[in-house]
């Protein structure tokens, strides 16, 4: 028996006959390959992310001086403690004498007068002052003289509040400034039995005078005095603002005729805090 076969061709594939039997389909494959991984891994797309990676620095066992203050009692099993400050405190003032009378108004050299005192209160345990500079002018009103001639001094005492009545017997104070004269001139056009008022002539650049003075180490007694002084010692800042003394100011400048002498200026203080606990 002769074979014959022939292609039947289609769309999709095509088909033999062999035999006279039924068509068998023909399907064309394509074989999948599955790479290994590491055949496209690129591993240089981590760069970025090893460029971007933060790099922790090894502990250093040097410490600065510095740091090394600012760390003072401090540590694993110890409480941290504050280091001393020291600042300047400052206090306004502006007194008057009555007409025709020394003025003698006394300055209390005070930190816990100052608004901020309050706030090195709520740091620190302690304070005192080691001293200060006093900044002040003079003028005079009601005056009827052309020139006004009229002399003064200024004293730091430690411990005693008592008014001066005198400039000759607050000159004899270990810490003065003085005597000082307040020379001025009034107006020449105003009838001279009328009050004029004295303008102060410049005593420095800045036509302030300025006293300096310092807090003694050493402690004084307070016996007689009707405020806590502290002079020479450390004290509590757990106080009001009428308490906390370290010293006076005492000025004292004569009266003239019916004037009225005027005293403004501020005070300034060295004030030293620390902590105790």
């Amino acid at each position: 028996m002769q074979k014959n076969s022939a292609a039947v061709k289609g769309s999709k594939g095509s088909a033999a006959l062999t035999n006279g039997g039924p068509p068998t389909p023909s399907v064309k494959t394509t074989a999948l390959v599955i790479e290994p991984i590491d055949s496209w891994y690129d591993a240089s797309q981590d760069d970025d992310k090893k460029t971007d990676s933060k790099v922790v620095p090894q502990p250093s066992t040097t410490v600065s001086k510095t740091l090394k203050n600012l760390l003072k009692g401090t540590g694993k099993g110890k409480r941290g403690k504050l280091n001393n400050l020291r600042t300047q405190i400052w206090l306004a003032f502006d007194n008057a004498s009555s007409s025709a009378t020394v003025l003698n108004t006394i300055i209390n050299v005070r930190p816990s007068a100052s608004g901020e005192f309050t706030s090195f209160a709520a740091l620190f345990d302690e304070f005192r002052v080691h001293g200060g500079a006093v900044h002040f002018s003079t003028w005079a009103t009601g005056q009827t003289n052309l020139i006004v001639d009229v002399h003064g001094v200024l004293v730091y005492d430690p411990d005693d509040n008592t008014a001066y009545t005198s400039v000759t017997t607050a000159l004899a104070a270990s810490q003065k400034f003085g005597p000082f004269v307040i020379t001025a001139v009034t107006d020449s056009s105003v009838a001279g039995s009328t009050a004029r008022t004295a303008a102060p002539l410049p005593t420095s650049r800045t036509g302030c005078f300025v006293f300096k003075f310092k807090c003694s180490p050493g402690s004084h007694s307070t016996t007689g005095n009707s405020q806590q002084v502290v002079t020479g010692n450390w004290c509590s800042t757990n106080i009001t603002n009428t308490q906390g003394d370290y010293g006076y100011i005492k000025p004292c400048i004569d009266a003239a005729g019916s004037t009225v002498t005027d005293m403004k200026g501020y005070l300034m203080m060295d004030v030293e805090f620390r902590s105790r606990t």
